[in-house]
This record gives structure tokens, C-alpha cells and sequence, in this order.
């Protein structure tokens, strides 16, 4: 079973190495020669929707075609500690078939959460952005209503004067002018 996948391996590790412009798919996709830390603080780890894929439509082969070299197995794997075969068990089938779905679920699951904390983290940083320029235009707008408020009460006083001012000057003025009559 593990042989297919060492054949795998190497004939991915030589196709990175004879063409680097793959570089970017594979370091998009995983490298499964990396292991799992490589990926740990990446949205995308090596159980990759590719590769989870990939793995449910080997499971769900096993599950309806038996290998090419089947007796072979059968004999070297054959039989467990009850005696029971288990190269053709459609139960154990099933349950391949089981986890390769459950571990594509989990790798979407695992995709959008990651999307979600993003998302998460981009609101909270406009949040406090928001905040902070509310502060700011609050401040800005308790001075405007500030000075407001003095203009109001400047135009009132000078308002005042002028009427006090003119009302003196019609005095004077009515003064001179009955000074020169009389």
C-alpha cells in the first residue's frame, strides 16, 4: 500500500525539481514531503481541498475495484488476528470511504474558519480605525459648538454696543442740532 506512495512522492519531488514554474502550485497546494508543521500556520495545509479530494476518489476506488495484484495482498496481508480477511471487507471499505469525506470536511471546515478569522481580524482593526477617527471628530465637533456658542454671544455683545453707540450719537446729534437752532 505505502509503495505506490513513495512512487508518488519521488515522481513529485522530480517534477519540482525539472520545473520550478510548478513552484507556485506547489507551495499553493502543499508539499507533502514537508509534513504537517511546514503548513501549521497557513490557510492552506497540506490536507489541501486538492489533496482531500484526491484521497476521498482513491477511497471510494478501493471501494468498488480491488487492486490488480489483489491475491497478492490478500495473502501477505490477508487475515487478521481473528482470521478474518480483510483485503475485501466492504465494511472497511465503507469506512476509508468515511474518513476521506470526513477529512475533506474537515479541511473546508478548517478553510473557513481561517477565512472567517480574517475577515474577523480586517473588521476589528477597521473597528478600532472607526473609533479612533470617532474620537477625533467628536473632539473636533465639541470645539466647533464651542466657538459656536462665542461668536453667538460676541455678535450679541457687539450687537448691543452698536445700538447703545447709535442711540448716543442720535443724542448728540439731536443736541447739536437744537444747539443750532436755539
Amino acid at each position: 500500500m505505502s509503495g505506490w506512495r513513495e512512487q508518488y512522492l519521488a515522481s513529485v519531488q522530480e517534477l519540482q525539481r525539472n520545473s520550478p514554474a510548478n513552484a507556485v502550485l506547489v507551495e499553493t497546494c502543499g508539499n507533502p514531503a514537508a509534513g504537517p508543521d511546514v503548513h501549521a500556520n497557513r490557510s492552506c495545509r497540506p490536507g489541501s481541498q486538492l489533496q482531500d479530494r484526491v484521497a476521498a476518489l482513491l477511497a471510494e476506488r478501493e471501494t468498488l475495484v480491488p487492486p490488480p495484484n489483489a491475491a497478492d495482498q490478500a495473502d501477505a496481508a490477508g487475515k487478521d488476528a481473528a482470521g478474518k480477511d480483510t483485503a475485501d471487507d466492504p465494511q472497511q471499505a465503507r469506512l476509508r470511504l468515511e474518513l476521506a469525506e470526513t477529512l475533506r470536511s474537515q479541511g473546508q471546515l478548517q478553510t473557513r474558519l481561517k477565512a472567517a478569522e480574517d475577515e474577523l481580524e480586517t473588521l476589528r482593526g477597521r473597528s478600532r480605525g472607526d473609533t479612533k477617527a470617532i474620537r477625533v471628530l467628536t473632539g473636533e465637533r465639541n470645539a466647533l459648538v464651542t466657538k459656536v456658542r462665542d461668536r453667538d454671544e460676541e455678535l450679541r455683545g457687539k450687537s448691543k454696543l452698536v445700538e447703545v453707540s447709535l442711540r448716543l450719537d442720535s443724542r448728540s446729534f439731536l443736541s447739536w442740532a437744537v444747539g443750532l437752532v436755539g
